[in-house]
Formats: structure tokens, sequence, C-alpha cells
């Protein structure tokens, strides 16, 4: 093989080698750092309601039972962590 060849694919290893470990450094950096963050840094506070209680739940659709509506907002509070709001229920025709 050729002397320029051969140097060629050891700088190119290196260089590939050099960049992994810098890689990995950045990827286990960040994980330490979240995990120090979330261990000793305090939660923030949860946002106040931007809506009183009873808007919670959305006006009363013809057709649907208080039931169904109340299931519905249940699972949307749920799945949404409280942040999301049901608005209007529409049936499709």
């Amino acid at each position: 093989m050729p002397a320029d060849l051969q140097t060629a694919l050891i700088i190119m290893a290196v260089g590939m080698a050099t960049v992994f470990v810098v890689l990995g450094m950045v990827v286990l950096t960040g994980r330490v750092l979240i995990r120090v963050l979330n261990r000793y840094a305090p939660a923030p506070p949860s946002p106040a309601p931007r809506q009183s209680p009873s808007a919670h739940s959305p006006s009363p659709s013809p057709g649907l039972s208080p039931q169904v509506v109340a299931a519905l907002v249940a699972t949307v509070e749920q799945v949404t962590g409280g942040r999301g709001r049901i608005e209007k229920i529409e049936s499709e025709p």
C-alpha cells in the first residue's frame, strides 16, 4: 500500500475516533447534568389555573350523556397532565 494512502487512512481513523470520543463525552455530560439538576434543583411551581374550576367541563352537547363528557374531560386531563382543556365537543354527522 502506498505511504500516502496509509497516512490518509490513519488520519481518517484518528479523526473518526476523536469525533466519536467527543460526541460520547457530550452525551454523557448531558446525562449527568440532567440527573444532577433533577435531583438538586427544585421543581418549578405549578402554574395557576387560567380558568375557574367550573370552566373545566365543556358546555353540554345534545346527544352526549354527562358520563361521556366526564370521561372525555378526565382523559384529556390525564393525557395532557392537566394542561389541556376541552372547549367544545361536536359530534360528526
